[in-house]
C-alpha cells in the first residue's frame, strides 16, 4: 500500500502555516451539558472542493464556499460510535472556521480527508 501521509506533509503541497482545529468536549454538570473547545494545530493539505463534495439540501445544492482538509491526524464529523461521541470538528483556516460535515477515513493510506462548510454565511 501506498502511504500518502508524506505527501499531506510535504512543505511543497501542505499549508505553510497549520492550520486550527477546534475539537469539542464537555460534561454534564448540574444537570446542564457544559461543552469547551480545545485548540489543535495541525499541518495538511486544503483544496477546493470538487463536484463530488456538492452538499444536497432541500433548497438546491450547496456550492459555495465549501473546502477540503487532508491530515495525517483524525478529523471527526458528528459521530456516536465505538470511539466515543463528539460533534464535527471545526477548523480555522484564514481567519474563517469551517465545520466538517463529511469525510473518509483513509489512515490505511495514511491520511484522512474531510469537507468542511463555512460557518460564517454566504
Amino acid at each position: 500500500m501506498i502511504n500518502v501521509g508524506r505527501v499531506v506533509n510535504s512543505r511543497n503541497l501542505a499549508q505553510p502555516k497549520p492550520f486550527i482545529v477546534w475539537r469539542k468536549a464537555g460534561d454534564w454538570v448540574e444537570g446542564r451539558f457544559v461543552q469547551t473547545e480545545n485548540p489543535i494545530p495541525m499541518s495538511g493539505v486544503v483544496t477546493a472542493a470538487g463536484t463530488e463534495d456538492i452538499m444536497q439540501v432541500p433548497e438546491g445544492d450547496r456550492v459555495s464556499q465549501i473546502v477540503v482538509f487532508h491530515s495525517t491526524l483524525p478529523l471527526y464529523v458528528t459521530h456516536d460510535d465505538v470511539e466515543g461521541k463528539g460533534t464535527s470538528d471545526e477548523i480555522e483556516w484564514h481567519g474563517q472556521r469551517y465545520r466538517l460535515f463529511q469525510g473518509k477515513d483513509w489512515s490505511d493510506f495514511g491520511y484522512y480527508r474531510m469537507v468542511g462548510t463555512s460557518m460564517g454565511g454566504t
